[in-house]
């Protein structure tokens, strides 16, 4: 969405910009252009113009975040390029036709009597909404760098969760909330896996994945949960840390169809399995882990090979795999392409990008060694299965039938998952065709199997949804979705070009308030050559995602900074 500069005014007038808003959606725009509508709005009316933008921002599905929004807003500066125009312009592009009687010039507005006191009244609303979104509670915390606000759910746990994560944090040299939820999430998935339901006959074979520098506290949850696997007599449960083939895979499924692998360094590995080059069993792992996802409440039917008695065919009844990686950001985008965005493949798996980068030391860390009996005793019970389940004997054998028990709804759990659907789908139609779409298409998936695993650790002989669960699950899914979108658009290129582009666009944001020198620009970039380099800048000034300034310097010239707006 490019900014309309013309020659129309800068200033707009309150009620013709509420008109025109009106003609311009939002279906989940990305960041750059719903932040472009937001200076507009600035540019055009300044402070006054924050109601508006906040209304006009919660149509989004994945922007509604009223305290970032309003924040954003605020800190917008000397908007002196783009205002009024751009929606005045943006709006009829979609057909508006302004009503006779508005005035669209902010300036003649003024002159010919608009209401003296309409400026005044318009802050006024801004203050009001200001007020509002300071007085509500501050549960979330904001990522680093990130326009993504951590939901307060990755603190309000309850049941085997909220054990598994007071363990690991306690026990953590730098405790990593969020990782240790999702490693929660995952051994519990793979202990109620082959074990329970959903009323929708989904399973808690969850693909988690998180994401954070060297040095922010990815391997320790993993550590916790191998420490408390074993000394629950449950370590059958644990898959390998590697998985060097299709069939090696499937191999390990067979002698136990319930399985966690914890892949460490797993952007190095996605890139191993799914680029193109790759040997034929290496390219297996990834086709079977798709396979594998979507059978878990049904039957994996093997490869048939020539020699049957050599290689037979191995079949699982309700295989239930679980995958928890940790890697590094870089490896990971690199890996990733657009296609396999659009085509699904990706979709399967929920990434956790970490909200602090550099923990903080823990200071009064316990013996990693010191596993909770309470623990222990709640990870049985998860293997023991629902009160009245008479089938626990074959969930640890691949042909026999498990016969996993129902964990049902409760009424009001039944009525907010009925809810979101709706506006799941409602959000998947409108994203058609991009590369966000297969993401909306399988988080109605994700969010009923995390409230499943939600529902089993709070009570696992008599698990029940209910609407709390729901809530929380789609928090959790709902962080993890939000990110993969704003990093698929960030980091996922199609062409050469665009990858330069985005990588020099990230360098620059990346850098924070004060921005990055020139001289060390030009040093960080040296990866692209210099023409193109100036077209990228050129394009980045343009679009008025980036700025120009000098920070004094006292022994020499000023030095020149380049910062994101």
């Amino acid at each position: 969405m490019e900014p309309h500069t013309g020659n129309a005014s800068l200033r707009g007038t309150y009620e013709a910009i509420d008109a025109a808003l009106k003609w311009i959606p939002n279906p989940d725009l990305p960041y750059d252009d719903w932040r472009n509508i937001g200076m507009a709005i600035k540019g055009a009316l300044g402070d006054a113009g924050l109601p508006l933008f906040m209304t006009w921002s919660a149509k989004s599905t994945n922007k509604d975040q009223p305290a970032y929004t309003a924040k954003t807003y605020n800190s917008f500066r000397n908007i002196r390029s783009i205002g009024a125009g751009t929606i005045y312009y943006q709006a009829q592009q979609r057909g508006w036709i302004p009503d006779p009687s508005l005035t669209l010039d902010g300036a003649v507005a003024f002159e010919v009597g608009h209401h003296p006191a309409q400026e005044l009244l318009d802050r006024a609303a801004a203050e009001s909404i200001e007020h509002k979104v300071a007085a509500e509670p501050r549960a979330e915390e904001e990522v680093a760098d990130a326009n993504i606000f951590v939901p307060d759910a990755f603190t309000q746990l309850d049941g085997i969760i909220k054990g598994f994560v007071d363990y690991a944090i306690a026990t953590a040299p730098r405790p990593q909330p969020i990782f240790a939820v999702t490693t929660a999430l995952c051994v519990v998935g793979v202990l109620a896996g082959r074990r329970y339901r959903s009323p929708t006959n989904l399973r808690t074979n969850l693909y988690l994945v998180d994401v954070g520098g060297s040095g922010a506290g990815k391997d320790h949850p993993r550590k916790c949960a191998v420490e408390a696997l074993a000394r629950a007599g449950l370590i059958r449960f644990l898959g390998g840390n590697k998985i060097a083939s299709g069939p090696g895979l499937i191999s390990a499924l067979s002698r136990q169809p319930s399985s966690l692998f914890q892949i460490d360094e797993f952007g190095k590995f996605l890139a191993q399995i799914v680029d193109k080059r790759v040997a034929k069993h290496k390219a297996e792992i990834w086709d079977n882990l798709t396979e594998l996802f979507s059978t878990a409440a049904s039957v994996f039917m093997g490869s048939e090979y020539s020699d049957q008695k050599e290689r037979p065919r191995q079949t699982i009844v309700q295989p239930n795999c679980v995958l928890h990686g940790s890697t590094v950001p870089g490896p990971l985008w690199q890996a990733l392409q657009s296609g396999a965005l659009s085509d699904g493949s990706y979709a399967r798996f929920l990434f956790f990008p970490t909200d602090n980068p550099v923990p903080d030391p823990n200071k009064t860390m316990r013996d990693i060694a010191d596993v909770p009996e309470a623990l222990l005793r709640g990870l049985k019970s998860i293997v023991a299965g629902a009160a009245g389940w008479e089938h626990g004997n074959l969930a640890d054998t691949a042909n026999g039938d498990p016969c996993p028990a129902l964990v049902p709804f409760d009424h009001h759990g039944a009525a907010l998952a009925a809810h979101l659907e709706d506006e799941l789908l409602q959000s998947r139609r409108k994203a058609v065709g991009s590369a966000h779409e297969a993401l909306l298409a399988r988080m109605m998936e994700h969010v009923i199997k995390v409230a499943v695993a939600n529902a089993v650790s709070s009570t696992p002989k008599a698990p029940v949804i209910t609407e709390a669960m729901v809530g929380w699950a789609k928090q959790i899914v709902d962080y993890s979705t939000a990110t993969m979108m704003r990093d698929a658009d960030r980091f996922v290129a199609d062409t050469d070009y665009e990858a330069k582009l985005k990588r020099v666009a990230e360098i620059i944001r990346s850098s924070g308030k004060a921005g990055i020198a020139k001289r060390d620009f030009m040093r960080r970039t040296s990866f692209v050559d210099a023409r193109t380099l100036n077209d990228i800048i050129t394009r980045l000034r343009d679009s008025e995602q980036i700025e120009c300034h000098e920070r004094p310097n006292r022994h020499g010239p000023p030095t020149v900074m380049w910062r994101w707006r």
